[in-house]
């Protein structure tokens, strides 16, 4: 029971960090998404600029309907930004789309920590299909007094260490998330696409994307919108 309490005591404390990261991404978004760029360039625009500059014409762009969804897809190298950012002229668009660009820079500059999160994501992606199961049977076991050779117990505590290694990749990807918003800040900089009044503006907003892996603890596993699983086959086509 001493164990049950304290993954619930766990469990409340982590979804509260959860809701208090997505609420600062959300709020930070939507005042800069309102903000338009002095450059005069959508998210779209931004993207195919930088696959010329940085000569990555293998990149492929897709746009997602589902709000802040925008992510870099190794697997497939493809960038994927959602319709508000993929067709919207604001500072917000310019930001976003340089910090997810930023990772497909990492994935080219063949970055250590980049592909070393890369691998151990694909293994949480078959560890996070056991964590619920799992706990849920112990759970029971537990509540019920069903001890049969501490099953319930075992249960519980190989749960707990699968959920522990979920998060301890999530917050160990935190330096690689602050490195893209660097390499992000950067880009616009060096290419001059951000006045010096936007520039303290991109700055909020590249912070609040480093908070994406702590808003995001519990995906993979609890929170996975069906959406989000096709949004990447929707080929990107630029709008007039």
């Amino acid at each position: 029971m001493t164990v049950l309490i304290i993954c619930l005591c766990v469990l409340a404390v982590l979804i509260f960090a959860v809701l208090v990261s997505r609420n600062k991404i959300y709020r930070v978004y939507a005042k800069y998404s309102k903000v338009q760029n002095t450059a005069e360039m959508t998210g779209s625009d931004l993207a195919i600029y930088y696959k010329q500059v940085y000569d990555m014409d293998y990149l492929s762009l897709a746009h997602s309907e589902v709000p802040l969804s925008d992510c870099y897809v190794p697997k497939k190298k493809l960038l994927v930004m959602s319709d508000e950012v993929a067709y919207n002229t604001s500072v917000a668009s310019l930001g976003i789309v340089s910090h997810e660009f930023g990772h497909a820079l990492q994935h080219k500059t063949n970055n250590q920590l980049f592909h070393l999160t890369y691998i151990l994501q694909k293994i949480t992606r078959i560890t996070n299909l056991f964590i619920i199961p799992l706990f849920i049977v112990g759970m029971i076991m537990t509540l019920f007094n069903l001890h049969y050779y501490n099953i319930g117990e075992i249960c519980l505590y190989v749960s707990i260490s699968l959920f522990i290694f979920h998060i301890a990749l999530k917050l160990a990807t935190i330096p690689l998330e602050y490195n893209a918003s660097d390499r992000a800040l950067k880009m616009l900089i060096d290419n001059k696409l951000v006045s010096n009044r936007e520039l303290g503006s991109i700055k909020k907003l590249l912070k609040a994307a480093a908070l994406t892996y702590v808003a995001g603890l519990f995906s993979g596993f609890i929170i996975l919108p069906k959406k989000l699983k096709k949004f990447f086959v929707a080929p990107f086509s630029k709008k007039n």
